[in-house]
């Protein structure tokens, strides 16, 4: 976009065929698709995917121009680009918010 200042940043994360099925990403599949959870020391969460990022394109498509079929038939697909809108509010939190709640105990 234009106003890359306001804009959250677009991601790209690639996974290969060292990447095995399943990434563990939950995603809310309503649009704009959205990750809702991460299983621990899987693919998803080793790459750096975050919950609350959006799914904006798979492989460079966007995501509104599949049926959900069609997604799911993508992802045990490599090597996998999954494009990901990031909030600017989990761009720079990084993990702090655990620091936060550890301390008061």
């Amino acid at each position: 976009g234009v106003c890359q200042a306001s804009a959250a940043p677009l991601l790209d994360f690639v996974f290969t065929h060292d990447d095995s099925p399943p990434l563990g990403i939950e995603v809310d599949w309503r649009l704009p698709p959205k990750v809702v959870g991460l299983i621990s020391g899987r693919s998803g969460e080793k790459r750096g995917i975050r919950v609350g990022d959006e799914i904006t394109h798979i492989n460079g498509k966007d995501v509104k121009s599949f049926i959900y079929d069609e997604i799911l038939a993508q992802f045990p697909s490599r090597p996998l680009m999954l494009t990901v809108k990031r909030s600017r509010f989990l761009a720079q939190n990084n993990d702090i918010s655990f620091v936060e709640i550890s301390e008061g105990s």
